[in-house]
Order: structure tokens, then C-alpha cells, then sequence
């Protein structure tokens, strides 16, 4: 009900009331009253719905306002992750090419200590990089 519409109808009690203060008969005097009293009912009725439309309205806004926060928050964590995935595949593809070209100098390495069976010193080295490659070193 509209704020007019519950003046209009206050002002309609009011006259009720008046037409209560005028009435002798008993029995005209208890039915105006009962009316008077499903007015006011009624009234009361209308003021609470709209006491508390208000309220589910400042609710909904709230409510509104904070899943709008949340969606935002989950936006920002999926960029997050998107950023960090890419990070990781990025760090896998380095450690992929790490590990070939570890690979590539174990085996170069380990054609130099073959290849210079006759040269102790070049053999000696290539016998150490191999070595300490083995130990974690």
C-alpha cells in the first residue's frame, strides 16, 4: 500500500472515530467500533508490510552488494591462478629443457672420456664433471 494510501485511510478512521463520538445506540456503537478496530488492523497490517518490504529491499541491496564483492574477488583468484598456471608451465618447460641439456653434456661428456682414452687429462676431467653429476654435486 502506498504512503497515500495509508493517509487516505488513517483519514478515514479519523472520521470513524468521529462518526463513533456521535453515535447513541448501543448496538451501532459496537459495529462501528469493530470496524474501527479491522481499520486500524488493517492499517497496522499495511505500515508492517511496508516496514518490511523496506526492509527485504535493503537486504536484497545488501545482499546484492555483496555477491557483486564476491564475484569480484573470484575474478581477481581466477586471474591469480591463470597467472600462476602459466608461471608453473613456463618453470616445467625450463626444467624440461634443463634436463635435455643436462643430458646432452652427460653425453658429450661422456664421449670426450671415451674419445681421449690416450690423453689422462681431458679424460680425467670429463671422468669428474660424470662423477660429481652422480653425487648430486
Amino acid at each position: 500500500m502506498s504512503k497515500v494510501r495509508l493517509e487516505e485511510a488513517d483519514f478515514w478512521l479519523k472520521s470513524m472515530y468521529d462518526l463513533l463520538s456521535v453515535k447513541t445506540d448501543e448496538e451501532d456503537r459496537a459495529y462501528t467500533q469493530k470496524r474501527i478496530d479491522l481499520f486500524n488492523w488493517l492499517i497496522e497490517q499495511a505500515e508492517r508490510f511496508e516496514k518490511m518490504k523496506q526492509e527485504f529491499s535493503e537486504d536484497i541491496d545488501f545482499k546484492r552488494r555483496e555477491v557483486l564483492g564476491l564475484t569480484e574477488r573470484v575474478q581477481e583468484l581466477e586471474e591469480i591462478i591463470t597467472e600462476r598456471h602459466e608461471t608453473v608451465g613456463k618453470w616445467i618447460e625450463k626444467s624440461i629443457g634443463l634436463e635435455q641439456q643436462n643430458k646432452r653434456y652427460r653425453d658429450a661428456l661422456q664421449q670426450i672420456k671415451e674419445a681421449t682414452s690416450h690423453n689422462k687429462y681431458w679424460k680425467e676431467i670429463a671422468f669428474k664433471a660424470l662423477e660429481s653429476e652422480t653425487d648430486g654435486s
